[in-house]
Parts: C-alpha cells; structure tokens; sequence
C-alpha cells in the first residue's frame, strides 16, 4: 500500500476512496431495484386496466349500457386490486372516476357516437427501496382501451394472401365483373399482385344501384404493383397501399350448440323431407351433398360440401329444434379433427344456392372455413354459385370457373380468388354482410 500511495501516503484516505466508491456501487444497486420495481408496477398496472377495459367491452359487446360498461370495468380493475382512492391510486374509466355515460377521453375514439369504448386510466404513486418517501415523484401510469366493434371493412372483393411470389385475384379477361356498393382488395405484393385484366372488360366498380354508377369513393386496390393488366376507364386504381387486415381474424368458431345457442348439435342427423332436407348439426360421417338445407348451423367435419340448395317449406321442421325450415344457414367447413383445427378437409361449392341466417352470432355469414383449411370453394363447368352473405376462407381459394356466379349483399374473401369463366356480380351492404361485433383491445 505504501509502496502504491507514495512513502508519506495516509492509509486511511485508502479507505475513504472504498467507502465512496461502495457507497456508489450501492447507490446503483438501489437504483436497479427501483426500476425494477417500477417496471414491475407497470406491467401489472397495464395487465389490470387492459382487462378492466375488456370487462367493459364485453357489456357491450352483449348489448349493456355504457353506464353498464364502466361499472364493469371499475369493478374488475377493483378485483385486481386498484380501487379509486385507496393505496395512492387513481382509477378513471372514460374520464370519470365513477360509473358514468362518457366515452373515452384520448385516443382514436374521442367523442365518438354511439360509445363502443371503454378508456381505463391507473394511475399508482409507487414507494421504491431507495427513497421511499418520494412515491410522489414516481407515478405509473397505465392505459387501456377495448371495445366492441365492427371490423367488416366495406370490401365486396378481398384476396387476402399476402404473398409475394404471385397474384392473389387473377381472373380471365372476357370476365364480366360488376361490383356494387365498394371496393376490390389485393394483399399481394407482387409486381403483379393481380392478373388478367384488361381495358376491354366489363370491369364495373360502382355505387349501389339505384344510385348512378359513378361518382364513387370505390377503388381497386393493390399492395404491389398491376403490371401487365391494364384497366377500364372509370375504374380507380391504387397500387402500393398497405395491406388490409383480415376483417374476421378472431371470429368465433361454432361451438357444437344450435343457432339458439342452447341445443347441442346433434352428429349426423336424419334428414327429414323424405330424406332430401338435411337438419342442422355435426356431420362427419354422412355428407349433405345434394340435399336442401333446413335452419341453422351446420359442421361439416372435414367433408365439405357440394350442391346443396335451399328448403325454405315452413311445413319441414327441424325435430331437434322444432325450427321451420326457411333456407337460411351458416356452412362451417370444419378439419376432421373439429373442434380441434387438425386432420384434413375438403373443398366446397358445386351446383350450390346459400343463403345466410339474418339474426345471432353467424348473421350473414354464409359460408366459414376454419383457417386451418386450404382447400377451396367451387364452381365449375355448368355449376352456378348463387349465394348472398359472406363467404369467408382465410386462407382457402374461392375458384369461380362456371357459369354466372351471384353473391347477393356479400362478399368473396379468401387468401386467393380466380374467376375465369362467365359473369361475377357482387352487391355489398352493410345490414346483408356479416358484421362481427367482437369485444378486442382497441388501444
């Protein structure tokens, strides 16, 4: 020591310099914990005022009151612990620290109307190890915001795949394509992200009728490029947008009850009608292919379907449900593993007339097709499609090489779209397309 301080060095400024530089050492050691402790009371701020937004989103979601709804969320966050006033906390949901009919006070969804939005704001003066008298100097904050809402985005047309190794909407260029009521939608990012089309064809992009065709705001959109096709005069096209999102990502799957949401399903049923009408249910070993449909939902365990048409005698009854038959369906085409999105599946389609239920979860949806399945729907040769409602294959194909195909106050969306042969006409509208209303953490 001596020989490193110098002969007339003092030991002891030795230890002062430990002692100062231990002290320091500590002092960021405190400071770790602190933060520490911080972020530990964030993530658990934020995990609470999510879920307390969401409670709130699910009163509405299930048609409660906005009063109703911030009740809910100002009771879960007390659950979790964060009560108004207690424990250096401020709970406000909506802006107001009691239950109340506001609507979020930051955000997207300022003065929005109808209220679809439930805003928590925690808000917690934390004590730390280091200086815990200063809990006034270290707010948390934490927001969260959910809600229940509509995700149909207005597209008629939608080719979902974003790939970029090829198109996603490819069609013939003698197609006749009349859309009415919005837009046409390419996610890929292609060069050519579609294909076939040609300033010649009966491309129509338009409001609906009777409204003239023209002025619209509907575009054809494309996230890549359209190079090599070529438009009609009229059609607005947009290249390069960014990607729309799945508008049914999330939609809830079938859960083996009837359309009344009490029944259970029952698996392969007997058709009524003399054996040509098919009743709702779970179907796995026996197929509905050829036969008319009665009422509500029907699970096809990886057989999909093909020529089925409509009952729509009063006089036919369900006998599981003692439902009237009037046509109207949902079509889920299920793995064969369902309710578990494994095994295999089948396509769909043929010589087919659909129509969708109009009220409950599935209203308007006509057709879903677990994401898990690839395969496609179809029309081919003579076949004609005629189908009103949502046709929804995440990531199937929708093939259209037939005759005339009808969708009536719907929508084609799947990962890719080919339609070569005949007429395609498509009506959307908002009170005839399916519209989920899910609760979701919005911000």
């Amino acid at each position: 020591m001596r020989r490193f301080l110098g002969p007339r060095a003092e030991g002891g400024q030795a230890l002062v310099m430990v002692a100062i530089v231990f002290m320091a050492l500590m002092f960021v050691v405190g400071l770790a914990v602190d933060a520490g402790q911080l972020f530990a009371s964030k993530r658990t701020q934020q995990e609470a005022a999510d879920a307390a937004a969401f409670a709130g989103a699910v009163v509405i979601y299930q048609g409660g009151t906005v009063l109703q709804a911030t009740q809910a969320a100002i009771d879960d966050a007390s659950k979790n612990g964060f009560v108004n006033g207690t424990n250096s906390t401020t709970v406000t949901v909506n802006g107001a620290a009691t239950a109340s009919s506001n609507g979020p006070t930051a955000g997207l969804y300022v003065s929005e109307s109808p209220v679809q939005h439930v805003e928590v704001v925690i808000v917690r003066q934390v004590k730390t190890t280091l200086v815990p008298a200063e809990a006034a100097f270290n707010p948390v904050r934490a927001r969260g915001v959910a809600g229940a809402e509509s995700l149909n985005n207005g597209y008629p047309i939608m080719a979902l795949g974003t790939s970029c190794a090829s198109a996603a909407l490819t069609v013939s260029s003698n197609e006749n394509i009349h859309v009415y009521g919005g837009g046409i939608i390419s996610n890929s990012c292609n060069s050519a992200g579609v294909s076939g089309f040609s300033s010649g064809q009966d491309l129509q992009i338009c409001n609906t009728p009777p409204a003239a065709c023209t002025p619209n705001s509907y575009t054809f959109g494309v996230v890549g490029g359209t190079t090599g096709n070529s438009f009609p005069a009229g059609v607005t096209v947009q290249t390069g947008i960014t990607a729309v999102a799945d508008p049914f990502a999330g939609y809830p799957k079938p859960d083996g009850k009837s359309y009344n949401g009490t029944s259970n399903l029952p698996t392969d049923p007997a058709k009524i009608n003399s054996g040509n009408t098919a009743v709702e249910g779970i179907y796995s070993s026996t197929n509905i292919n050829g036969k008319q449909l009665c009422h509500g939902i029907y699970i096809l365990k990886g057989i999909g379907f093909s020529g089925v048409t409509r009952d729509t005698n009063a006089a036919h009854t369900d006998p599981n449900t003692g439902t009237a038959c009037d046509g109207n369906v949902l079509l889920y085409n299920a793995m064969s593993a369902y309710p578990a999105s494994t095994g295999s599946c089948s396509g769909t389609g043929g010589d087919s007339t659909i129509r969708p239920m109009t009220a409950g979860v599935y209203a308007y949806m006509s057709v879903y097709q677990d994401p898990a399945c690839t395969a496609s729907l179809s029309a081919s040769g003579s076949e004609t499609l005629d189908a009103s409602g949502t046709l929804y294959l995440p990531n199937g194909t929708i093939d259209l090489n037939g005759n005339p195909a009808t969708v009536l106050g719907g929508q084609l969306i799947a990962k890719q779209i080919n339609v070569q042969n005949g007429n395609l006409t498509v009506t959307y509208s908002p009170g005839t397309t399916a519209l989920p209303r899910l609760p979701r953490l919005a911000e």
